[in-house]
């Protein structure tokens, strides 16, 4: 008996003979539906199970070409969409939260994760904290109307790396030069995208030199 590796059987197997009809489907499915397997059976498959990890996959070094991407993002889209139209029963989406409640490695970090929560260093313990100011309201003129003048006035660029707003994946940033949320001056604004705003969440009085000569700029624009 020969033994293919995954994926060259369709090498061997004459064009047009292994097609599964709808029919064929729904017959997989019926015979297989409620069928449990042995603990023995399930051990066999894991162990025969081969690896693909690494070099061992067929696909290891090379990558979807954008027009195959496009290609497949298109045939999942609106009424293409297998799911389209349905929604999930709630006895369905209470399995699915026991399901997650219950995998061990769900939502959880490792164990050599160094972020503020898993160091105990959330809240007034981080020392970033600055009181709570990011759970402060905004003041009223605080809208996207005033925020998209912002980012018009700055060119849809991102003021500290030049990368225009289409290819931010989303709006850019609004952020403000002193960190106060109730100063909403033209002058103490910039857009920024989503990376360099996040610099800017750390080192706070270099970012607010950093922009001091990008105010002046405005200063004299005005």
């Amino acid at each position: 008996m020969v033994v293919l590796k995954r994926g060259l059987w369709r090498e061997y197997m004459p064009k047009g003979v292994y097609i599964k009809t709808q029919e064929h489907r729904d017959n997989i499915s019926k015979n297989l539906m409620g069928r449990k397997l042995s603990e023995e059976h399930k051990q066999n498959i894991k162990k025969n199970q081969p690896t693909y990890f690494g070099d061992t996959n067929l696909f290891y070094g090379k990558t979807h070409s954008e027009k195959n991407k496009k290609i497949w993002s298109e045939s999942k889209k609106g009424d293409k969409n297998p799911f389209y139209g349905k929604k999930h029963t709630s006895e369905t989406i209470e399995r699915l939260r026991q399901i997650r409640l219950n995998n061990p490695t769900y939502n959880k970090h490792p164990k050599d994760c160094r972020c503020p929560y898993c160091n105990g260093l959330s809240l007034e313990r981080n020392p970033n904290w600055r009181g709570g100011k990011s759970f402060e309201p905004y003041p009223l003129g605080w809208n996207k109307t005033f925020k998209e003048q912002i980012r018009f006035r700055d060119g849809y660029r991102c003021q500290m790396c030049g990368k225009p707003e289409v290819e931010n994946m989303g709006k850019l940033a609004v952020h403000h030069i002193d960190y106060f949320k109730q100063n909403i001056s033209s002058f103490n604004l910039v857009s920024l995208c989503r990376r360099c705003h996040t610099k800017t969440n750390f080192t706070r009085e270099h970012w607010k030199k950093f922009f001091q000569p990008f105010q002046l700029g405005l200063a004299l624009y005005e």
